[in-house]
């Protein structure tokens, strides 16, 4: 796993269009780049994450494993060495938001330590409600 930064956008944009319907385009990403101090890219030939690491809490924002490498560990490794880089940052939480109906993320980011906080009604565009997870290192 790799920190990148603004030079592999267009990579990273790519990854996203792959991932989710919702994809972060090149632009947002660069944004976060530039605007967000906080912002942390980590990519992996298998996918890639975005995390926010703010003083000691911190949030995985997007993560995503390209499709070719689906249901391989991929994404558990990748968790796993950012949660690691997060607590080593000083971070004594992670949150993270996920679909009520991604149940195969839910049971990653549970074997992952990560507990459901509460549900957030109507979180996403589609209406979709998402759960909000903690883990505490």
């Amino acid at each position: 796993m790799m920190l990148v930064d603004d030079k592999k956008a267009n990579v990273l944009a790519n990854f996203e269009s792959q991932c989710f319907l919702d994809a972060w385009t090149k632009e947002q990403i660069e944004s976060e780049f530039q605007n967000n101090p906080f912002f942390h890219a980590w990519m992996t030939k298998e996918g890639y994450a975005f995390v926010w690491e703010a003083y000691e809490q911190a949030e995985l924002v997007r993560i995503g494993i390209l499709p070719t490498y689906r249901k391989q560990g991929y994404a558990h490794r990748l968790l796993i060495e950012c949660m690691v880089h997060a607590k080593q940052a000083g971070c004594e939480t992670m949150t993270l938001e996920v679909r009520v109906s991604n149940i195969p993320a839910i049971r990653l980011y549970e074997m992952c330590g990560f507990i459901k906080s509460h549900c957030s009604k109507h979180h996403y565009q589609d209406g979709e409600d998402a759960w909000i997870m903690i883990c505490e290192s």
